[in-house]
């Protein structure tokens, strides 16, 4: 398999991921709402399902469209970057679970999901692409994803309010 392939996989993988967040965070939340650990996470169980599967579906679209934008023109490094900067935050979510040594819906996956971004990192490599470019992307993309991710959070007010309206016509 060559890393153009490889990164085909990278948008199924992060909607793996988060329909576990989806299906798992209300009923996660309602036995952790009383005493919510001191996490970020717990910032997102607080939205309305409706807002979370919102946010998430927009952060897949731009992942998705970045990815097949890499790949189409030629430019697969930028793909690469993103998909292993996810992959950074998937031992973020490991690490958060050592901390707090409780369930978060999001482990299951993370754990499960995680194999792929070394790999994907040594097809790069094996592709020819330098250590220093794929480190630059993943920085690089890592930021582009963590203004799409903050962009995300910023906007669940205004989600929550639109959804609202559309529920009630």
């Amino acid at each position: 398999m060559d890393v153009t392939t490889a990164l085909w996989i990278f948008p199924i993988l992060f909607m793996l991921h988060n329909f576990e967040e989806i299906i798992m965070l209300q009923p996660w939340w309602r036995r952790n709402r009383i005493n919510p650990p001191n996490s970020p996470f717990t910032r997102l169980a607080a939205y309305p399902p409706e807002t979370v599967a919102a946010l998430i579906a927009g952060i897949f679209l731009l992942f998705s469209l970045i990815t097949v934008l890499s790949i189409t023109s030629n430019q697969i490094i930028f793909g690469i970057g993103l998909a292993l900067a996810f992959g950074l935050q998937l031992v973020g979510h490991i690490v958060e679970f050592l901390r707090l040594r409780r369930y978060m819906p999001h482990i299951v996956t993370a754990v499960f999901t995680l194999p792929y971004y070394p790999w994907l990192f040594f097809m790069a490599t094996q592709s020819g692409y330098s250590v220093n470019s794929i480190v630059l992307a993943t920085i690089g993309m890592g930021v582009v994803g963590l203004i799409i991710l903050w962009s995300a959070h910023a906007s669940s007010g205004y989600i929550t309010n639109w959804l609202k309206t559309k529920q009630h016509k």
